[in-house]
C-alpha cells in the first residue's frame, strides 16, 4: 500500500478517538477499565473500515495474489461429468490451485498488476462467484475466513496507526514457497519507519 493511502488509513483508524492512547495500537486506559479495551478496539476497526473501504479491498488484492493457502484438495462423491469426453470419477481426489486460478487474465485481466478496484461491486457483478476464493467455497468453506479477516484488519490499523510501512522488494524478487500455506522463501523484507 502506497504512503498516501497508509496515511489515509491511518487517520481514518484514529477518527474518533479521544487522541489518548486508548485505542487501536496503544494501551488499556488507566483505572481498572481494561474490561472495556477489546469492545473498543473492535469499534475502532469497523470505524476504520467503513471509512477506509478501499483499504477492504488492498487486502483481497493482496488475497488473491498470494492466497494463504494456494492448494486444497477434495474428494469426489459422485462421477462428475466436465464435458462431453471428460468424467471425474466418484472417489477421485481433485486438487484445486488456487494460487493460478487468482491470476487467470479471463477473470482478472493483466492477473500481475496491482488494481484494488477489480473488487469493487460494479466489478464483481459479472465475475463468477467462484472465480475467486482465498478461502475455499461452498459447504467446505473456511470457518474461520470472518475471524481471520477481522485479525488482518485490526493488525493492519494498529500498524498503519504507527508506522510507515515500505516493501524493500518488489513482487518479482519475492520467491513463493507453497507448503501448508504460502510463504516467502526468504521471508519479506519489510521497512517500518515509525511515525
Amino acid at each position: 500500500m502506497g504512503p498516501y493511502k497508509q496515511e489515509f488509513s491511518r487517520q481514518a483508524s484514529c477518527a474518533g478517538s479521544s487522541g489518548q492512547d486508548d485505542g487501536p495500537g496503544g494501551n488499556p486506559p488507566p483505572g481498572g477499565k481494561e474490561k472495556f479495551y477489546l469492545p473498543r478496539v473492535l469499534l475502532y476497526r469497523d470505524r476504520y473500515c467503513s471509512v477506509c473501504g478501499h483499504t477492504v479491498k488492498e487486502e483481497w488484492k493482496a488475497l488473491r495474489l498470494y492466497p494463504i493457502v494456494p492448494l486444497f484438495g477434495r474428494a469426489v462423491l459422485h462421477d462428475f461429468k466436465l464435458d462431453e469426453d471428460s468424467i471425474i470419477p466418484k472417489g477421485a481426489i481433485v486438487a484445486f490451485n488456487t494460487y493460478s486460478a487468482n491470476r487467470d487474465p479471463d477473470n482478472f485481466p493483466g492477473p500481475e498488476e496491482y488494481r484494488p478496484e477489480r473488487f469493487s461491486l460494479e466489478n464483481t457483478l459479472n465475475r463468477h462467484p467462484y472465480a475467486y476464493i482465498p478461502f475455499s467455497a461452498g459447504s467446505r468453506n473456511c470457518i474461520g475466513q470472518k475471524f481471520a479477516m477481522g485479525e488482518m484488519k485490526t493488525i493492519l490499523v494498529n500498524i498503519f496507526r504507527n508506522f510507515q510501512v515500505q516493501s524493500l522488494d518488489t513482487p518479482d524478487k519475492v520467491k513463493a514457497v507453497a507448503e501448508l500455506i504460502l510463504r516467502g522463501k526468504n521471508g519479506i523484507r519489510t521497512k517500518f519507519s515509525p511515525r
